[in-house]
């Protein structure tokens, strides 16, 4: 890595573009930098090792971090005066960290083809499938997870 690159690294703290202008990029191409930074596999290697010593040193496990963010999400509209952008946000982040955040409009649509009126209410209302009696956990969707086996389902 070069020393722009290293200090990319450094200074990286969730926002690849503010990054890249502490690095010395040019503020007017550092979004395109922070873009082509982060293509990079030995860069994002760095700054996954250097994020999880850093959460190491401060004692947080990533079971706390998703514990919290579905705590945030679960937010009833009412407690933050009708305004869910945390929720939301909340919900997106656990997407991103779980692997569950849809890529495309299609992917979308095909979750919701052959769904029975009962499994669209039930999604509406609990925001994931009810479970798939031949699979167990696992809802019709292509491998998309359940809420524990405690959680009430329809028949």
């Amino acid at each position: 890595m070069t020393l722009r690159e290293r200090k990319f690294v450094e200074v990286f703290k969730g926002n690849a573009t503010e990054a890249a202008i502490e690095a010395g990029y040019k503020t007017s191409a550092a979004r395109v930098m922070a873009s082509r930074l982060l293509a990079k596999p030995a860069i994002r290697e760095a700054i996954e090792r250097r994020m999880s010593c850093a959460a190491k040193r401060a004692g947080v496990v990533r079971s706390d971090i998703v514990g919290r963010l579905w705590e945030l999400a679960l937010l009833a509209p009412e407690a933050t005066g009708g305004n869910i952008t945390g929720q939301v946000r909340a919900a997106d982040a656990l997407a991103d960290i779980l692997g569950m955040k849809v890529q495309r409009m299609a992917d979308l649509t095909k979750q919701f083809e052959g769904r029975s009126e009962d499994e669209l209410e039930f999604f509406a209302q609990h925001g994931y499938w009810p479970v798939d009696a031949a699979r167990p956990g696992v809802s019709r969707s292509e491998g998309i997870r359940t809420p524990p086996p405690d959680t009430k389902e329809i028949n």
